[in-house]
């Protein structure tokens, strides 16, 4: 994956978390990924996970991290 991509991806997640009001740790656990990787595509390291070790942690952290950076911030 090209490094604009990774960044635009990063970017993306980073937005939405903060506005949000989560944490990287919370969005993690959520999300069923580890943090480290979390932390990790946030700053552009690492795409999301491809191999088939993580391909049901992959659907499950789209399902869910679209679930948890849309849920309405808690006042």
């Amino acid at each position: 994956m090209e490094t604009k991509n990774k960044r635009e991806i990063g970017d993306k997640i980073k937005q939405q978390r903060t506005k949000r009001g989560l944490t990287q740790e919370t969005l993690a656990r959520k999300s069923d990924i580890p943090y480290a990787t979390l932390t990790k595509i946030e700053i552009f390291v690492q795409t999301i996970p491809k191999s088939n070790k993580y391909e049901q942690r992959r659907e499950h952290y789209r399902s869910n991290s679209h679930h948890a950076i849309c849920e309405k911030p808690q006042s």
